[in-house]
């Protein structure tokens, strides 16, 4: 004769909510995977300048190919170093302080050279 199956009391459970609101992770998740996107981002946009570079700055096709090992020994170093200082002050400090500073470098020569454009008569009667 097989076991009694247990006597379960489904009448206490509770239902879930239907109008709650989805965890904050869906925006973490969003953010977090369009800044994973940045490296293969800078990456295609890169490789196939590289002959233009070479033309630019007058070097060897192999020495401007040597920049790209660069970029990933920085990439592996700057994982170490900022993933323990993630570990040690949390998540959100480097996160929005690395994102100003990707901001700064990316825009801040074209907000300086506009305000050169805009102010070039201004700057040559000093």
């Amino acid at each position: 004769m097989p076991p009694a199956a247990p006597n379960i009391d489904l009448s206490s459970r509770t239902e879930p909510r239907r109008n709650a609101k989805p965890p904050r992770m869906s925006k973490l998740l969003v953010l977090l995977g369009t800044i994973s996107l940045l490296t293969p981002f800078t990456l295609d946009i890169y490789l196939p300048a590289l002959p233009a570079i070479a033309v630019d700055l007058r070097a060897s096709a192999g020495a401007v190919q040597l920049t790209l090992p660069v970029f990933f020994v920085c990439l592996a170093v700057s994982q170490l170093l900022f993933g323990s200082l993630a570990d040690h002050i949390g998540r959100r400090p480097p996160l929005l302080w690395g994102s100003l500073l990707l901001f700064l470098i990316i825009y801040g020569p074209g907000i300086l050279s506009l305000d050169y454009l805009l102010n070039r008569s201004s700057w040559s009667n000093q």
